[in-house]
């Protein structure tokens, strides 16, 4: 490494060009002159004062500034130990801000008042703070005779400059000054000690030279000279060079210490991570270099984690696709084919996405939450299962394929019905399956099949049911039965031996109770039918007899007078059978009552026609009296035999043709 000092030492006195000043002997004589301080430890009075400044090491070295990322432009620059005293005695007197109280005592107040007139931001402010700082530091340009500011005539000066000199100064500094925090923190994150003693030592120098720079370009008192030669102050090259080498170095020790495995997935992440076309556009796009310091930044153990998660994903892209490749059937292989395409497609998007954090930590989160792997390990999975149920399925119909897909829903399923039973894998379902031969198998399935069968007819009859509110509450009942029946099956499969499981599946018995619910539904399926074909009169009939035994204004006290829900559920019961016989025996007299009326209203006499109607309503209220007693009976076959018995079409009959004798004397 000693070879890299003395390449830079010669450099320095070689190359060191400045725009402004033209005395160049001078300064290489001076540059000369520090570095015999530096190598030989002179004891002049110019090293005291270095010592106390900034030659005990850089200026950064006790400041919040020394080794923070690059993505944390926010960090406070302070030059030299007495300034941290400073500001934290400005913070305490309620100054806050930019600026230190300082020795002049309000001079840190009138600093960052006049920052907040200017509007200058916080960032471009510690450019001026730092500045402030080598000015002012009466070590550092003393054996050159520049000029060392207070913190006064600092301040005038920079009122003078005004806002826009101002900004384009901070602007021509703010490169130097990330370039020199740069070079530090990579120099801080080399391993071998000789090596980052003796690049600290060459950063030292070029540290040095730029801050004499900066005393000597405020040497000046008009403020237009103090604003051309500063923004001619160029050290970012000086100092970006210094890091890139160092970078070089940082890099060749990484890769000592990796595999020739590990280093090709590192140059895979570097060529997805410098590629403009990979990614969203938001996505940042590095340079070599650029990757190599965040190599660098990230450290030893988020960068063998991101090595190792990127293995991972080969090897189980691997997998996957020899998964796949064993899948037989067509279909089943495309889908897979097309979401282990999706998947690695998407993997260099996803992989510059993880570096594109806003900051360092940001990316470290990513790269600990990173786990792309489990997508191919997913489909792996995916495709061993259709593997093994296409060679468990060879030899059963379709129904019976549908059916165990209906069982391993259930019993895989963690949901409400997983209470109290154990939930399966998929795995380990075909484990369970494949310990049956094809006649076992197909026998184990001859249950749930027709139980699931069963459920598929209750649910068409349910669904032809016209009346949308009794349509939806069947379905309710049916959904309740279709969840007893799955905990019925979760049970049978809470086992480990595929014997016991065996059994306990070809017992289970569940067909009354989808049974009942089944032919409910149809009964009212066929009274809705039975209704629709009816005819006016029929129709009426009915509604006629509805209202006779829902109205309780209607018979005895002591009856049940029914809902219009109630009457609906009886009549179902009764069946479309039962109620067309009803219907038959009453559609004749519902007839004659509107003859009757017919007949009343033609009688001229009043007092006829009154008396007439008195004696036909009380007969209607008999006739109504005696509906309502059949359907209060206890039965439906008594129900039946009552309603179908009453017969008072004579008794109306009498009443009209005494009306119609009465209306034609």
């Amino acid at each position: 490494m000693m070879y890299l000092y003395h390449w830079y030492i010669n450099r320095l006195i070689l190359k060191r060009r400045y725009l402004v000043v033209k005395k160049r002997h001078y300064n290489l004589l001076l540059l000369l002159l520090l570095l015999l301080v530096i190598g030989c430890n002179l004891k002049s009075k110019e090293d005291k004062m270095l010592k106390d400044g900034f030659s005990s090491g850089s200026l950064f070295e006790n400041s919040m500034f020394k080794g923070k990322s690059r993505y944390d432009p926010y960090t406070k620059l302070v030059v030299g130990r007495s300034v941290d005293e400073d500001s934290s005695k400005g913070l305490k007197n309620g100054m806050g801000g930019v600026f230190g109280v300082g020795a002049e005592g309000s001079a840190g107040v009138k600093f960052n008042r006049l920052l907040r007139i200017f509007k200058i931001p916080r960032e471009e402010g510690e450019i001026i703070e730092y500045m402030r700082l080598a000015v002012t530091n009466t070590g550092i340009g003393s054996a050159e005779g520049y000029r060392t500011y207070t913190d006064s005539e600092f301040y005038t000066l920079l009122g003078n400059l005004g806002k826009a000199k101002l900004q384009e100064i901070i602007k021509a500094h703010l490169e130097n000054v990330q370039g020199l925090r740069e070079a530090l923190r990579v120099i801080d994150a080399l391993k071998a000690e000789e090596s980052k003693q003796q690049l600290q030592g060459i950063l030292k120098v070029e540290e040095n030279s730029y801050l004499k720079e900066l005393k000597r370009v405020f040497n000046e008192s008009i403020p237009d000279k103090v604003y051309h030669q500063a923004i001619s102050v160029d050290y970012a090259g000086q100092f970006n060079k210094i890091k890139d080498d160092v970078i070089k170095i940082r890099k060749e020790e990484l890769y000592a210490s990796l595999s020739g495995e590990e280093r090709l997935v590192i140059e895979h992440m570097r060529d997805v991570a410098t590629n403009s076309s990979v990614g969203l556009p938001a996505y940042k796009t590095y340079t070599e270099l650029e990757f190599d310091l965040l190599l660098i930044d990230l450290g030893d153990v988020s960068l063998k984690k991101i090595i190792g998660d990127c293995s991972k994903v080969s090897t189980a892209k691997e997998g996957a696709l020899r998964a796949i490749n064993a899948v037989a059937g067509e279909k089943s292989k495309q889908d897979l084919e097309r979401s282990y395409d999706y998947f690695n497609n998407s993997y260099p998007s996803y992989l510059k996405g993880m570096f594109s954090g806003s900051t360092l930590d940001d990316v470290r989160r990513r790269i600990i939450n990173i786990d792309y792997a489990g997508h191919f390990a997913k489909i792996e999975s995916d495709a061993r299962n259709i593997a093994r149920t296409e060679a468990l399925y060879a030899g059963l119909s379709v129904d019976e394929i549908r059916t165990l897909e209906h069982i391993q829903g259930v019993v895989t399923d963690s949901g409400r019905i997983s209470a109290g039973s154990r939930t399966y894998t998929d795995s380990e379902f075909y484990n369970l399956l494949e310990s049956f031969d094809t006649a076992k198998l197909k026998k184990f399935i001859e249950v749930p099949l027709k139980i699931f069968e069963e459920i598929d007819e209750v649910f068409t009859v349910i669904d032809a049911i016209r009346e949308e509110k009794l349509r939806q509450n069947l379905k309710g009942r049916l959904e309740d039965e279709e969840i007893l029946c799955a905990r019925g099956l979760r049970a049978a499969f809470n086992g480990f031996n595929p014997d016991d499981v065996y059994g306990r599946v070809t017992s289970i018995d569940y067909a009354d109770n989808l049974l009942g619910l089944k032919n409910y539904a149809r009964r009212i399926v066929e009274v809705e039918e039975l209704y629709a074909g009816l005819s006016v009169d029929e129709k009426k009939t009915a509604r006629y007899i509805q209202k006779a035994v829902t109205d309780p204004g209607i018979g005895d006290l002591n009856e049940k007078t029914y809902t219009e829900l109630e009457f609906k559920r009886l009549l179902i019961n009764l069946g479309a059978l039962g109620l067309q016989e009803i219907i038959n025996v009453h559609v004749d007299t519902f007839r004659i009552l509107r003859e009757v009326e017919v007949a009343i209203n033609d009688v001229k006499d009043a007092d006829l026609k009154q008396e007439l109607s008195d004696k036909f309503e009380a007969e209607e209220g008999t006739y109504a009296g005696l509906l309502k007693k059949a359907f209060n009976s206890s039965t439906l076959d008594s129900v039946q035999s009552q309603a179908v018995g009453i017969n008072y079409l004579d008794n109306f009959i009498s009443i009209k043709n005494e009306a119609e004798q009465k209306s034609n004397p």
